[in-house]
């Protein structure tokens, strides 16, 4: 029996909803070649002209409102924005009862910002061009059309009304002059390329945005609500490219949900760019709205192929929200990797023998992260770890921190915990490395082993706490160390067995659980401090 087409109408929302998001190159059905919007309404100072298979909406005010009943780009058509400045905003609502997504599959161009709300999703095919000053596809509504138009906020609302919903992206994109393109869906796919040059991309899923254009046409953004279900929220599979702007992938996601929700396969780059660094953030905004720079707080996220993508010349910063990072990560450019947010931790986890971080490049810095399951550098230069908190991880790891063949690294302000055979720290042939305030605590053989060949520098700041074996610092025949510590060192404290656990704490806590094992309270004896590191307990 044959079926007759009819029969597939209903599916086919939910078909355009999910092929893009799986692996198979199967797509939903095109529009016409010569499609185009259909349904203009507006109560303002805008008209829409057709000729042929381009339309052309002149825009008179600064800000408009259209409503359309499809908002479909053939494979040969062209829509054109004629916006009276860059900073000009077209908010088009899409009312297509039909529950098919838009489908831009030609181009659409702006001399402005272009703002698509389309509740059943929107679907930017491959061979899609877009070049705007900014673009904005959300699967929500507009939730205050009048103080929009008054040149108040873009608050978008009942973006995850219909949970399948989402913004796929396989064409070209490309906004200017330090514009923004944000999708924001349930879900979120990009394979193809956006580019933003000084420029702000995002990449969210939540339930409300707030988008605020300030007086300098620099934007900032906000999104709240969280959505439940372990799916790969975000996925970044093709190009990201923001040099001297920010590239935000941000989800917030019920306590409920785990698994990778923000996922990067591809290119994300946000390399320097006339005097501006770039910045890469992966992780979910938080509820306050920060002028410039979206405030981020953490979920499960996946790092691989986003810390090769940095700035070759060591401009570049990759910010790292608050959360659990699992994996094993290499940093194979110079870069600094730095948290966005000191009051909520970005933390690496390795969960096998494989380090968390793996260094393996020159200059590169590392600032007030959690590293538990080691960090491992190899024949670098330059590195510097400061204000970090460093555990083993599985019981195949047997160092916090491991350097073989590196020189000139300064370590400073951290915290280190090891327990088990071996050492927090183990050196193997570095040279001119510099310890500088840091706290080591544990239960092991030594906080420090350098073998033949090394060259260290342990300064009078270091404060060492544990059960450690004859030597806090043991060395090969041939290392060659400049322990500077004070006589008067703190003796070894002795902890009771219910506290040998991996504890991670600050580098700088002054109240951590971790230091409190040390008090006479947990059976401990007490620890004099000569008082000068910062991170005395």
């Amino acid at each position: 029996m044959r079926l007759k087409r009819r029969f597939f109408k209903p599916l086919r929302p939910l078909l355009c909803a999910v092929l893009p998001l799986m692996a198979a190159r199967i797509a939903c059905a095109e529009p016409a070649p010569d499609a185009l919007p259909t349904g203009f309404a507006s109560s303002g100072n805008v008209s829409a002209a057709t000729s042929g298979s381009a339309l052309t909406v002149t825009q008179n005010e600064a800000r408009v409102i259209i409503d359309w009943q499809s908002f479909d780009i053939g494979r040969d058509a062209r829509v054109d924005f004629v916006q009276p400045d860059s900073r000009s905003i077209a908010v088009n609502r899409v009312k297509n009862s039909s529950g098919d997504p838009s489908q831009i599959y030609g181009q659409l161009n702006a001399n402005g910002t272009v703002v698509i709300l389309d509740r059943n999703g929107i679907i930017f095919g491959a061979g899609a061009k877009v070049d705007t000053s900014g673009i904005v596809a959300a699967s929500g509504t507009l939730a205050n059309p009048a103080a929009f138009l008054s040149n108040g906020n873009l608050v978008l609302s009942d973006i995850a009304a219909n949970p399948a919903a989402h913004i796929s992206s396989g064409g070209e994109i490309t906004v200017r002059g330090a514009g923004l393109a944000a999708f924001v869906a349930p879900q979120v796919h990009n394979s193809g390329i956006i580019r933003a040059r000084l420029g702000t991309v995002m990449l969210a899923s939540g339930e409300a945005a707030t988008l605020d254009m300030h007086g300098d046409g620099l934007w900032s953004i906000a999104v709240t609500g969280s959505l439940a279900g372990d799916i790969t929220r975000l996925h970044n599979s093709g190009v990201i490219d923001a040099d001297g702007g920010t590239v935000y992938l941000s989800a917030r996601t019920a306590q409920s949900a785990v698994g990778n929700i923000v996922n990067n396969t591809g290119v994300i780059s946000a390399q320097r760019f006339e005097q501006k660094d770039g910045k890469i953030i992966l992780g979910s905004p938080a509820q306050s709205l920060e002028r410039h720079n979206a405030v981020m707080a953490g979920t499960d996220s996946d790092l691989q192929g986003v810390l090769d993508s940095a700035a070759a010349d060591g401009s570049s910063t990759l910010y790292l929200s608050g959360g659990a990072y699992n994996g094993s990560y290499t940093v194979s450019r110079t870069l600094k990797l730095a948290s966005d947010n000191p009051e909520r931790t970005p933390h690496l986890i390795s969960g096998d023998e494989n380090p968390a971080l793996r260094i393996a490049a020159d200059n590169v810095e590392i600032e007030g992260l959690k590293i538990t399951g080691g960090l491992y550098a190899e024949a670098v230069h330059g590195f510097k770890l400061s204000l970090s908190a460093l555990a083993q991880g599985a019981a195949g790891v047997s160092g916090a921190m491991t350097l073989v063949r590196t020189a000139g690294a300064y370590i400073a302000g951290n915290y280190f915990t090891h327990y088990g055979e071996g050492a927090a720290v183990r050196l193997q042939q570095t040279a001119d490395t510099v310890f500088d305030a840091n706290y080591f605590l544990g239960s092991a053989d030594a906080a420090i082993s350098s073998a033949a060949g090394s060259r260290l520098g342990v300064l009078a700041s270091n404060i060492f706490a544990g059960i450690f074996g004859a030597n806090v610092i043991s060395s090969g025949a041939a290392a060659a160390i400049d322990d500077s510590r004070t006589t008067a060192r703190p003796a070894p404290v002795s902890l009771p067995k219910a506290e040998a656990e991996i504890i991670i704490a600050d580098a700088n806590s002054t109240d951590a659980a971790a230091l409190a094992a040390l008090s006479p309270a947990a059976g401990g004896e007490e620890n004099s401090c000569t008082g000068e590191s910062e991170i005395c307990p």
